[in-house]
């Protein structure tokens, strides 16, 4: 390669180079940035329901189950967000039950699992709801047994408020 062919291809690229950077320089910020339709937004961890407390009101039993309404109430505690206590059912067709309960709260969703101590063939009843109200004391939602069969066949809804 002769000198002059060399120093012309290093004048070129050094050419080249200079009037690449500056295209890449002027670029607008937003240019280069990502496109904003593409961004993230950030886990925001929402704090769990405060369920502590006495919880009292309706619980309605679907006519497929034998129907009725009553009275909820639950006695809880919270440990952040895991959730344990008393339940009982009073009314409403049902054999009035009453029992444990224990659950987890996941921001203003709350799953509890109901244990019957009080029955020949203890139900356990799945309750799933949400925590309502400008000062979360409302609890509404709905509730069925875990198993199907003769002696655990009920459902329906509920809506309680801390007391």
């Amino acid at each position: 390669m002769k000198a002059g062919m060399f120093f012309g291809w290093i004048a070129t690229g050094a050419f080249a180079v200079t009037m690449a950077a500056s295209i890449v320089l002027s670029a607008s910020p937003r240019a280069l940035a990502q496109d904003d339709t593409e961004t993230s937004s950030p886990d925001i961890k929402v704090p769990p329901a405060q369920m502590a407390g006495t919880w009292t009101g309706d619980i309605v039993i679907s006519a497929k189950a034998g129907g009725g309404t009553g009275t909820l109430t639950l006695e809880l505690t919270q440990v952040k967000t895991t959730v344990g206590g008393t339940f009982t059912v009073s009314g409403g067709g049902s054999k009035s039950p009453s029992g444990t309960i224990r659950g987890k709260v996941a921001g203003d969703k709350v799953t509890l699992l109901a244990s019957p101590t009080s029955q020949n063939h203890p139900c356990h009843v799945h309750f799933k709801g949400v925590v309502l109200g400008p000062a979360f004391d409302e609890y509404k939602g709905s509730f069925s047994s875990i198993v199907h069969n003769q002696h655990c066949n009920v459902a329906g809804t509920f809506d309680i408020f801390l007391q």
